[in-house]
């Protein structure tokens, strides 16, 4: 039997769950899991009251749960790092058998449901396109583990250069399954996972346009339409959308504030990675103030006393917008993704130059920007 630390298991039912809880039996078949594996079933993915909390036993185990519907859901496993998976969850009754031998690609190697099969063939897909990928970031990262200080630059560029490459080849695993798989709803929650959905706008939504008329009509299939063409408009070279809010005196935004280079942050007062990062805008700021740059900050918050608290609290003194909608807000997807602080920048015409900028990057974009002459063709 593998020797593991605390291993926790937990299916999280996504939120579009109807009312009228059914009950359903889930069979559990569990192989080489320690006496410390845990499985726990939440109705949903913000509960923090679960409906089942087990340990995985190597017999097969049968338990009842009251679920609204069938659907996909979260499994989670905590050990020796924290690891993230999809799992599929029926209504009626179901056999879902574990193996962790096997949990560092993905911990389920059956199903009795059609789309609990159709999420195994995706991660073994996943693992066999990723192998060279993955096994070119260990090296890299081993590199960067074992850097010097005079090579510690160049190992983390290179780390994050096959971070990136991975990131991209999200698409082509997608795409190869969606060629397999015309008929699964599965295909729009990868697609919708991809970090880079407006980059592969176009391919993504060529490919929803080839998956069955069920799947592409779905409510989710016209839904994540709507957010690829969203985000579509956070690309290189298109025009910004429209900033939707006030400043904190209640004037709207005014395009004619825009400068020679303007970068744009998004943010939350309540995130703590939004503060840690507002402490080193203010230290940039002092910095470009005065070369033809301008700071503007949109914020995702919905309470105006902690947003108008942060700005003087963390002394932002660049001009600031937001609609107080908070996650209802348009600037959320046609502005900034959901990872925040999200930072770009435009030209005074409000063409976008750069996008999803790290803090550190920010300063080499700026200069190059800034250079005389007209700016660099993207």
């Amino acid at each position: 039997m593998k020797n593991a630390s605390r291993l926790i298991i937990c299916i999280l039912i996504p939120l579009f769950l109807t009312s009228c809880d059914k009950e359903s039996v889930l069979t559990i078949k569990a192989t080489g899991f320690d006496y410390n594996a845990v499985v726990s079933v939440y109705p949903s993915i913000n509960s923090a009251k679960a409906i089942l909390v087990k340990s995985l036993k190597s017999e097969p185990q049968i338990y009842k749960v009251r679920l609204k519907k069938s659907s996909y859901g979260r499994l989670e496993l905590s050990s020796k790092g924290n690891l993230s998976f999809w799992i599929y969850l029926d209504e009626g009754a179901q056999e879902v058998e574990f193996d962790a031998n096997n949990s560092s690609k993905y911990p389920v190697i059956s199903s009795s449901s059609k789309q609990g099969m159709e999420i195994i063939s995706y991660y073994k897909l996943e693992a066999h396109m990723l192998k060279a990928l993955n096994d070119s970031m260990r090296v890299a990262k081993e590199m960067l583990n074992n850097s010097t200080p005079e090579t510690v630059t160049q190992a983390a560029n290179n780390y994050n250069r096959w971070t990136e490459l991975k990131g991209e080849q999200h698409y082509n695993i997608v795409k190869e399954f969606a060629k397999g798989n015309p008929a699964s709803l599965f295909t729009l929650m990868m697609i919708e996972e991809d970090g880079f959905l407006g980059k592969h706008g176009k391919g993504y939504l060529a490919l929803i346009n080839n998956l069955s008329n069920e799947v592409k009509d779905s409510k989710e299939g016209k839904n994540l339409i709507f957010e690829i063409t969203k985000a579509s408009s956070r690309e290189l070279g298109a025009k910004m959308s429209d900033v939707s809010g006030t400043n904190p005196s209640g004037k709207p935004f005014d395009p004619k504030i825009l400068k020679k280079v303007n970068l744009f942050i998004c943010w939350l007062s309540y995130d703590n990675d939004c503060r840690v990062n507002n402490a080193k805008l203010v230290s940039l700021y002092e910095q470009y103030k005065n070369r033809d740059v301008e700071f503007i900050g949109i914020s995702l918050d919905k309470h105006k006393k902690w947003w108008t608290t942060v700005i003087k609290d963390d002394k932002l003194i660049w001009p600031q917008y937001s609609d107080l909608l908070h996650a209802k807000s348009p600037n959320l997807g046609s502005l900034s993704t959901q990872r925040l602080p999200y930072m770009f920048l435009t030209d005074q015409s409000g063409i976008i130059l750069s996008q999803d900028l790290g803090i550190d990057a920010i300063a080499m974009d700026l200069e190059t920007y800034l250079k005389p002459g007209p700016l660099p063709s993207l």
